[in-house]
């Protein structure tokens, strides 16, 4: 249980953090926002923007699966608990 319980907040910190870097650095370079309403001098300001939004929206799915998968790992664990106890 403590082994899983580390497990899932390792994960919770490296998982969001590991998919905003590589989305940032890699992924999605050049990727721009579509602020064509706004003017901007300088279009790398754009770019910057467009990629940190993407690698924080994604880094946010990436936290909500880590935590949904460690509710139904925890969940499953506590209905295979109580089964045990029943059949004794």
């Amino acid at each position: 249980m403590i082994a899983k319980l580390l497990l899932f907040t390792f994960a919770m910190i490296a998982a969001p953090l590991g998919t905003y870097y590589v989305s940032v650095t890699s992924l999605f370079v050049g990727t721009t926002l579509p602020l064509r309403h706004l003017p901007s001098p300088n279009l790398q300001a754009n770019t910057r923007a467009g990629q940190s939004t993407v690698g924080g929206a994604l880094a946010a799915v990436v936290a909500n699966v880590v935590l949904i998968t460690y509710v139904i790992v925890a969940m499953t664990e506590d209905l295979a608990e109580g089964e045990d106890k029943k059949s004794q």
